[in-house]
């Protein structure tokens, strides 16, 4: 009975090893090419510290075993400080050095209409040289926000700008802008294939360099205010019902969906990256997190301004008992990083993130 039981526990620490490995392939390949391998990315959290539990677990049994999650757990170190960064340096600064700070965030729509004022009160306190939202819009019939008025605010601290909207409603317009404090030269849209996401770049002159600013907002997974609401109110009575199954295969299969389409948009992106002749800076809502195909192939080997600089878990989004940092900032090797910092507000479903960084 105790070899049973030994084996069986060794044979579920087999799996979950499996299981953190997939998780980290799952960057490696597209979800177009394997539909299966995204939701080990998206659950890479849980196997790692499954895996750690194990490794305790047998050592304290004093079995060899341990080695088994240890030595996987070591390989996986890189992925998981991209979930849990531990940065600790703090950059020396000099009067010369040209310091940058940028805010990235999904206003979604500012709370319709509603949170606009608290919203620009934020962005006028951080006073960042350069602003980069995510569906900002506007409703065609609203009279609680006319646009003459919200440019106008703006451009009092932010005279250049690049929006482009995406017609996805009769009712109303939203898109991405990029506003910033320095003249933008260039403005250009990142054609992919999509029905509500939009990314943008801009070439901005700052002093005697141009930098390129890419604005994305990504496919989102788009579950319903009810499907929230049905998983939000779930409890352990109902995990078993046919409700719950249908809920569960619905909301999977637009997940599955969304990855997709998301590898579609972040090949795209990561085109243009790649043919910048610039200094580039690239943030927004990605719609998915460090452990993800989207991510990496974005990132490439730019710099993720939070994991530089940042010490433990943060998230910018919250919702139906998740909390996922899916919003980033990246930047390239051309600039050193100072810090980022994620706010917590209740303004959007999505939290600012606001990060610094020197210009070399």
């Amino acid at each position: 009975m105790r070899n049973i039981l030994k084996y069986t526990f060794l044979a579920i620490n087999l799996l979950l090893v499996i299981c953190l490995g997939l998780g980290m392939l799952c960057t490696k390949i597209s979800p177009e090419k394997s539909a299966f391998l995204p939701y080990f990315g998206l659950l890479f959290p849980f196997f790692a510290l499954l895996n750690f539990f194990f490794f305790l677990f047998w050592i304290y049994f004093k079995k060899w075993f341990c080695l088994i999650s240890l030595c996987m757990l070591l390989f996986a170190v890189p992925y998981i400080k991209d979930i849990f960064p531990l940065s600790i340096s703090t950059p020396h600064i000099s009067e010369k050095d040209k310091k940058i700070s940028i805010l990235s965030y999904n206003i979604a729509m500012f709370g319709e209409a509603r949170k606009f004022d608290a919203i620009f009160s934020f962005i006028k306190e951080k006073n960042p040289d350069i602003v980069c939202l995510q569906e900002f819009g506007f409703y065609k019939s609203s009279k609680d926000l006319d646009r003459n008025v919200v440019f106008k605010k703006f451009s009092k601290m932010y005279p250049y700008k690049h929006v482009w909207y995406k017609n996805q409603f009769k009712s109303k317009d939203y898109g991405v802008v990029t506003f910033s404090k320095y003249p933008i030269i260039n403005k250009q849209k990142i054609l992919y294939d999509s029905k509500y996401n939009i990314s943008i770049y801009s070439d901005i002159v700052v002093d005697s360099d141009t930098i390129r600013i890419f604005n994305n907002h990504l496919e989102s997974v788009k579950f319903s205010v009810k499907e929230k609401s049905e998983v939000n109110h779930l409890n352990s009575e109902e995990f078993l019902t046919q409700e719950t199954f249908q809920l569960t295969e619905s909301l999977l299969r637009k997940l599955g969906s969304a990855f997709k389409i998301r590898a579609k948009q972040a090949d795209a992106v990561a085109l243009e990256i790649k043919r910048s002749p610039y200094k580039t800076i690239v943030c927004g809502d990605f719609n998915d997190m460090p452990i993800s195909y989207t991510y990496k192939k974005i990132k490439g080997n730019m710099n993720d301004l939070f994991v530089s600089t940042a010490f433990g878990f943060d998230y910018t989004y919250h919702d139906m008992a998740m909390f996922l940092r899916i919003d980033h900032i990246f930047i390239s090797s051309a600039f050193s990083p100072i810090q980022c910092e994620i706010f917590h507000t209740n303004y959007s479903d999505h939290d600012p993130i606001f990060g610094e960084f020197l210009l070399k």
